[in-house]
């Protein structure tokens, strides 16, 4: 009985320990989708001859939604979030770096680069299509003229 319980206490105590892992990489993949403006399906080469294919949202950034976004607004930059991204890595091969566990939709996140070496979530930033995920952008507000 001692025995179980402590076993049980192991695994309870350990699992959060393995949540927090993350994997720096490269983890080479292939891109299989692009989903949104944040969120890409790969095909990750995890071993010798063995792959996954996953979900991954793309680290520290938050672009507008497609699905259900707020305005029409939102909409319009959802989808040139998602164009850039198709134009930035499209059906390449991507490195993932600093891959850890997502905690919704089954999705890992991580910095995502190109094979030239660009990390698309700064890029997509850089364009005003994302913003700092701290920072949540209200897509709905109009940009004030320049």
């Amino acid at each position: 009985m001692i025995r179980t319980l402590i076993i049980i206490l192991v695994v309870i105590f350990a699992c959060p320990a393995a949540k927090s892992e993350t994997l720096p990489g490269p983890i080479p993949a292939d891109v299989v989708r692009i989903v949104d403006g944040d969120t890409v399906r790969v095909r990750a080469h995890v071993w010798l001859d063995q792959s996954i294919e996953i979900s991954v949202r793309i680290a520290d950034i938050d672009a507008p939604e497609i699905g259900h976004p707020k305005c029409r607004q939102e909409r319009m930059v959802a989808d040139q979030a998602k164009a850039e991204l198709t134009n930035l890595i499209g059906s390449q091969s991507v490195a993932l770096h600093n891959v850890r566990l997502g905690k919704y939709a089954g999705r890992v996140i991580a910095d995502i680069e190109t094979s030239s070496g660009l990390d698309v979530g700064q890029a997509l930033m850089a364009l005003d299509l994302a913003s700092p995920y701290e920072e949540a952008m209200d897509w709905c507000v109009e940009p004030p003229a320049p």
